[in-house]
């Protein structure tokens, strides 16, 4: 088995090494239980305040929620805006597949309450995307077709991170755009990429599993996420990298893992 390059446990644990981190957490996870869209868009937003203060080497590293309500909102706004942005050609393929490439004779009102539902809570996707055929029957999808959308969607779904560090390292929202530049990222650390890959699918599988525990769990799992895919980034040699995390002291030493 190969040995691992990414230290899981800093990423598990990062949090824990600053006073008043169990009352952030609290209140983290506090957020999804009213309204899950409001709370989904706060932890979204929150893990992104996090990230900005994390590369910059910020003390304490986890923002306080008080003063900081209106700006970790936006920053969630934007981020699900990201993501919106990148599933739209999954979106698109799916209603043409689906109605044989006739939108015309799609009832106006199933349409909008798909998008609808879309737009206020991207995470359902998956769900809708299966419901619909099920509820709708004009809603049709081919063997081929589906093996289609899957791979546009696991695609999309795999490149996001790289996505969204883009955004860390160039420190503008607008980085979450440049392909080339998180695709030559992706395919130059590979092996740590799939590896912050892994370490989320386990956090996030764990924090669903915790039943009433869960929204705290998922919010801890958003701030591990963002450590990990950040400690695979610093690990690509490069001088941008070098720059941008120069001054942070939780992530370990730059440059390549070992061999």
């Amino acid at each position: 088995m190969p040995a691992m390059r990414l230290s899981w446990r800093s990423a598990l644990t990062f949090m824990t090494r600053e006073t008043g981190w169990r009352r952030k957490l609290l209140l983290g996870g506090l957020f999804f239980l009213p309204f899950p869209p409001l709370g989904w868009l706060l932890a979204l937003g929150y893990r992104s305040l996090t990230g900005v203060r994390l590369v910059q080497g910020l003390s304490p590293v986890l923002p306080g929620w008080e003063g900081n309500l209106a700006e970790t909102l936006g920053r969630g706004v934007r981020a699900a805006g990201i993501i919106l942005a990148y599933f739209t050609p999954f979106l698109l393929l799916y209603w043409l597949l689906g109605t044989g490439f006739r939108l015309a004779s799609v009832p106006p009102g199933a349409a909008a309450a798909f998008l609808a539902v879309i737009i206020v809570f991207p995470p359902v996707m998956p769900v809708l995307a299966v419901a619909y055929p099920l509820r709708f029957p004009w809603l049709r999808f081919s063997a081929p077709e589906i093996a289609v959308l899957a791979a546009v969607f696991l695609l999309t779904f795999f490149v996001l991170p790289a996505a969204f560090v883009q955004v860390g390292l160039e420190g503008r929202w607008a980085g979450a755009f440049h392909p080339r530049s998180y695709l030559r990222y992706v395919a130059r650390n590979l092996r740590t990429y799939c590896e912050a890959w892994a370490l989320s699918l386990a956090v996030s599988a764990f924090a669903v599993c915790l039943g009433p525990l869960s929204p705290w769990g998922l919010f801890w799992s958003y701030l591990v996420i963002l450590y990990t895919f950040n400690e695979s980034l610093t690990q690509w040699d490069t001088p941008e990298v070098h720059r941008r995390f120069e001054s942070c002291v939780l992530l370990r030493t730059l440059g390549p893992g070992p061999p």
